[in-house]
């Protein structure tokens, strides 16, 4: 759990996950659908989420860090530092400093299951920092090419690591 000012870790149950996945992702999602199922499983250390056949898995409590539950995920007022175009940080003191962003995770892992891949920088990137919300560039999560069908391989945000666009270290 947390020690500092943001107050105790946050864990997710599947309640909780999947009320944010239907209410929220509408606002992201340029496709006009997708169907997939959301679960919290204790993942192994270092793994945040993970996507494949149809199913996006987030680890029950971000790796100890506590998850930032949004309860206004359209708006980004806790993450005031801009970072680059779409990618923004916590204010510091506020609730999500300290913690894995909910919204970044999950349009991460949806990335994954409309085909996208890895990337060195952006909301592909395999790394996360606590704090940090990324956000869609234009037309990636978009219908321009066909949704997934069938499997997708299992891929996750690694906890701890900080690309070198951010200027973290």
């Amino acid at each position: 759990s947390l020690s500092d000012s943001a107050g105790p870790a946050v864990n997710l149950t599947v309640d909780v996950a999947q009320r944010f996945a239907n209410e929220s992702l509408s606002f992201f999602l340029e496709s006009e659908s997708l169907d997939f199922e959301v679960r919290v499983e204790d993942l192994p250390a270092g793994v945040l989420g993970q996507a494949g056949e149809g199913v996006v898995t987030l680890d029950v409590d971000a790796n100890g860090a506590g998850w930032f539950v949004d309860s206004t995920p359209n708006d980004h007022g806790e993450f005031s530092e801009r970072l680059s175009e779409h990618s923004y940080a916590a204010n510091a003191g506020s609730e999500p400093s300290g913690r894995y962003d909910l919204v970044t995770v999950v349009l991460h892992e949806v990335g994954h299951l409309l085909g996208r891949e890895h990337h060195s920088e952006g909301l592909m990137s395999a790394a996360l920092p606590t704090g940090t919300r990324r956000l869609p560039e234009p037309g990636l999560l978009g219908n321009e090419t066909e949704q997934y069908e069938g499997e997708v391989s299992v891929h996750h945000a690694d906890v701890g690591m900080v690309t070198t666009s951010i200027g973290a270290g």
